[in-house]
This record gives C-alpha cells, sequence and structure tokens, in this order.
C-alpha cells in the first residue's frame, strides 16, 4: 500500500523533476507567453515538500500521513511586506487596479499585463510573516456570488416549487441565530426545536426533506485539519447530550470539537425519530446507518447508506439515488 502511494506520487510529480521551463500539465506544451522566473521557484518548494513528505510519512514514517501538512513558507524577497495595515493594502490595491485599466486603455490585455508586477509585495499570495494565504471556502462562495448579478439579496428569498430540498446539517446548524431567537433557547432540547423550524422553513415547497450529516473520522486528514483549527484550552467536548442539558454560552468551542458535533448529530437524530411531527418526510443520511422519518413512520433507510466524510460527497448520492 505504501510503495503504491509513493510511485503514485512519483508519476503525479513528475512535472516538478529536473524542470526548466513551466509546462502546461495537461497538453505538455512550454508556456512562453507569459514570464515564468518568478514561476519556475515554485518548483523547488513543490520538489522538496514532496520529497520531505515521501521521506516522513511514507518511508521513514516519523510522521503519521494523517497528520496536517504544514504551511509552506515562499521565499522571496518580494514576499516581504512593508505594509502595516489593511488601509495600505487598499491604497496599493486601488494603484494597482488603476495601472491595470490605463494599461487597458493604452491597448494592452489583462494577460501582458500580469506579467509584470505591480504591487510592491505578494500580499495577495503571503501573509505579513511570508506563508502562503489559504483561501476560506465562505470567502470564495462570497466571490462568486458577487458574479452572479441574477441573484438579489434584498429580494424575495423563495425558492422555487421542487421535488426535494437537500440541506448540509452543520452548514445550517451554524446558522440559528440564537441570539436572535425567542422564546430564548436555553437547553439543546429548545435548540434543535428551532433548528427543525428551520429545517422545514427551508423545504417549505419541496415534497421531501433531506438532510445529510458529516461524519468525523479519527484518522482521517480532514480531522486532523479540524482538530488543529479548532485546538483551544476552551474547548468545550460533550461525548452525550441530553435535552434538558444546558447549550454551552461559547458554542464556537463546542463546535471545535469533532467529538460534540458527532453527540450532538447523534441526539438531533435521536430527537427527531421521536418528536418529528412534520408532514413531509425527513431523509436522514448519516452513518452508519441512513433513515427515514416522518409523522407516522420512522424506519432505517438502507438506500442513503454511505461513508463519506463530507457531507458535500453525500449530496451527490442523494442525487443520484432520487
Amino acid at each position: 500500500m505504501v510503495q503504491d502511494i509513493e510511485e503514485y506520487l512519483q508519476k503525479v510529480c513528475s512535472p516538478l523533476q529536473d524542470q526548466v521551463a513551466l509546462k502546461n500539465v495537461l497538453t505538455g506544451e512550454i508556456v512562453t507567453n507569459v514570464n515564468v522566473d518568478k514561476l519556475l521557484c515554485c518548483l523547488t518548494e513543490g520538489s522538496a515538500a514532496c520529497a520531505k513528505f515521501i521521506d516522513d510519512r511514507l518511508r521513514n514514517r516519523s510522521i503519521s500521513i494523517h497528520s496536517t501538512i504544514s504551511r509552506i513558507k515562499f521565499r522571496s524577497p518580494k514576499t516581504i511586506l512593508n505594509l502595516t495595515s489593511k488601509a495600505d493594502i487598499k491604497d496599493e490595491t486601488i494603484k494597482a487596479l488603476k495601472f491595470i485599466e490605463y494599461g487597458c486603455h493604452r491597448g494592452f490585455t489583462l494577460e501582458e499585463l500580469l506579467q509584470h508586477e505591480i504591487t510592491n509585495s505578494a500580499f495577495f499570495l503571503v501573509d505579513k510573516d511570508g506563508y502562503l494565504r489559504k483561501s476560506a471556502k465562505s470567502q470564495l462562495g462570497a466571490e462568486l456570488l458577487k458574479l452572479c448579478p441574477l441573484i438579489d439579496k434584498k429580494g424575495p428569498q423563495t425558492s422555487p416549487k421542487t421535488h426535494a430540498a437537500i440541506i448540509d446539517f452543520m452548514a445550517l446548524v451554524r446558522k440559528v441565530p440564537l441570539k436572535k431567537l425567542h422564546p430564548p433557547v436555553k437547553t439543546f432540547h429548545d435548540f434543535v426545536i428551532a433548528l427543525t423550524s428551520m429545517v422545514t422553513k427551508a423545504g417549505n415547497n419541496c415534497d421531501e426533506i433531506h438532510i445529510v450529516f458529516d461524519t468525523y473520522r479519527e484518522d482521517s486528514i480532514k480531522n486532523g485539519e479540524r482538530e488543529r483549527r479548532g485546538k483551544s484550552k476552551d474547548m468545550v467536548v460533550l461525548d452525550v447530550i441530553l435535552p434538558n442539558q444546558n447549550v454551552p454560552v461559547v458554542l464556537e468551542n463546542f463546535w471545535s470539537s469533532s467529538i460534540s458535533k458527532t453527540a450532538f448529530q447523534a441526539f438531533y437524530v435521536q430527537w427527531l425519530t421521536t418528536n418529528y411531527q412534520g408532514t413531509k418526510p425527513l431523509y436522514l443520511g448519516i452513518s452508519p446507518q441512513a433513515w427515514i422519518v416522518s409523522a407516522w413512520r420512522t424506519s432505517p433507510f438502507p438506500r442513503l447508506n454511505c461513508t463519506h466524510e463530507e457531507a458535500d460527497d453525500r449530496m451527490m448520492s442523494m442525487c443520484k439515488t432520487f
């Protein structure tokens, strides 16, 4: 198994080996229409990181293969940030955009202009310490929404009539406005009542509602990343949740624990199987056993059984099933 992984890495990382020109990985053609001097330094960084991964995790096994990969520091004189505030970065960005606009008016294409350095530092790529920035999914989603002019955030939010609504459970849970709810939420029983109201509202124009859950496995890279991000002395860990148990004051400390999230998911599914009185059936895609829940029926639903870790992947399984 280890040998297979190593051979695969060597195969997919072959474009990083002994490279003196920038190539298109798909076509194999040498890229000549951009300034590749700055880009080629990434090959050295990538080759070294790949070799270290193979040695530490596959050959020597000094580090678990599931451990989070350390951040890479980008070694380049242009990565040193002389900007001290968001205002400075904003001013620098405005100047760069003006340069681009001026160049476009002079007949240059955007591709031609971006071959040159138009900012004093690489603050879009690295942080103040020189480490490569990580994109947050929420930020990427917000940027994609900006490209959708047909979406009116201030307009009506009602969705068209459809057969089924598929809900990412944990994404919806994080949107529950606990501080704005009346009556106030004090216990987990209050919490799931408010949550179920949001679930039924999301499926208002549908015939049935599907809820997909994440799976938190201790031996996964994804879980290692979750634990790293949520590592805190203030983390609230609950392996069992009861209806009359008080909701933690700082919920972020509760959600930081994979154990707590797993316990809450199990608690919510159990609560639905005995308390749900809605008119529309709920399909619960949770490991290890999927369920169908309605006011008149609660039973396993093997067609939706799966072991996918991410709720996003489970959504694809549900779409294929129905």
